[in-house]
């Protein structure tokens, strides 16, 4: 099955009764959905598998998922003074099979095997299929491409308690025992570690494969510290077969992926806006180097003509790079700086004025230099 596009989007019906606001939006482009028999590790897939199998044997199927683009986007950005109008996007986007082609790919396999390779999310689940409609999932497998994560601490806070409005209290668990099981009566967190271990986690294998971010942080604390593109690698996690209960399954994940973060502990410092990301001014750097030497070995193996066309783009990479990355650098320590300054002023509408001009950004060079002379003099004028 096909989906061209799907969105799932979550209104705020409770703070203003009269108006629906949009909190959030989650897009999936390309989707396609496929579900197969499938053989299992207990018993091989026979030419004999019908229907009319052997009543009470499971049967296996597998259910793949790709999604080739996808983007979680927040509403509340221009109604607010959040930072990020994206939480969530595809770090680089490769050119794939045209989606007006998409009812050719069932009979052209190797139209269907490229838009596989290039979709930005794969899910693959094995599962059997017990007695009365039950489902238990054996194997899960899990890959996502390069992609640009957007953390916003008070957007975070926000939503968060926003969202626990939402959920009523539970209150009816306590009420479910009978009055002449008073003797009987257990403390939630008891019943909780209970449920637990009557049903534990059961999986044959369970695989996510390495995963590339490039995280931006924006933390409001006693000190406006921020992160920018910030590059985090994460190796594949493996395990199986596993028996256990969702508490430690959630445990071993945050303690695989926090050991990941640790070691680029310092890419994260280095990113920070505050000392001027000198490491997004490394990485400019060293790709506009290695475009430099890149692009002219590229052109040699071609031909003289192509030669020189790599050297000319190769110098014209690296002056890019290293003018973008220095500027970056600069723009980014200023930014901070003027937050930080802004948030001691005690000032809450000079503040949010100043927050209000950020967001405005430039739509051309021109634009750009008039903004920043005009807030340049208004800042000489309110210093004088």
């Amino acid at each position: 099955m096909f989906i061209s596009q799907l969105s799932l989007a979550a209104f705020d019906d409770i703070t203003n009764h009269k108006v629906s606001s949009e909190l959030l939006r989650l897009t999936a482009d390309n989707v396609f959905l496929h579900m197969a028999p499938a053989t299992s590790y207990l018993r091989p897939l026979s030419q004999e598998f019908q229907r009319d199998a052997v009543e009470g044997l499971p049967q296996f199927h597998s259910l793949q998922v790709y999604c080739e683009d996808l983007q979680l986007d927040n509403q509340l950005y221009s109604k607010s003074n959040f930072h990020f109008a994206v939480l969530l996007c595809q770090g680089e986007k490769n050119e794939t099979v045209q989606w007006s082609r998409v009812n050719n790919l069932i009979v052209c396999n190797k139209d269907l095997e490229s838009y596989k390779e290039n979709c930005f999310i794969k899910l693959c689940i094995a599962f059997s299929e017990e007695q009365n409609f039950m489902f238990h999932v054996n194997d899960l497998s899990f890959e996502l491409k390069p992609a640009r994560l957007y953390v916003e601490d008070t957007f975070v806070y926000y939503i968060k308690t926003l969202f626990d409005t939402y959920l009523p209290e539970n209150k009816t668990a306590c009420q479910s025992m009978s009055t002449s099981d008073t003797t009987l009566i257990l403390p939630e967190q008891v019943r909780e570690h209970a449920r637990a271990l009557v049903k534990p986690v059961k999986l044959r294998k369970l695989t996510i494969q390495p995963v590339n971010l490039l995280v931006s942080i924006h933390a409001s604390l006693k000190l406006y510290i921020a992160s920018d593109h910030t590059p985090l690698s994460f190796s594949v996690f493996e395990r199986g077969p596993i028996f256990t209960t969702a508490r430690q399954l959630v445990h071993a994940l945050a303690m695989h992926y926090a050991a990941g973060a640790l070691f680029r502990a310092g890419w994260v410092v280095g990113s920070l806006e505050i000392l001027g990301s000198p490491a997004s001014l490394v990485r400019s750097i060293g790709n506009g180097i290695a475009d430099f030497f890149r692009l002219p070995y590229e052109g040699l193996t071609r031909g003289p003509g192509a030669f020189v066309s790599g050297v000319s783009r190769g110098t014209t990479s690296f002056v890019k790079h290293i003018s973008k990355g220095t500027l970056t650098s600069i723009t980014n320590l200023a930014t901070s700086l003027a937050r930080n300054m802004d948030r001691l002023s005690l000032d809450e509408e000079h503040y949010n004025r100043q927050e209000e001009w950020r967001r405005q950004l430039p739509e051309s060079l021109g634009e750009g230099l008039r903004q920043g002379l005009s807030r340049l003099g208004i800042s000489l004028l309110g210093k004088v």
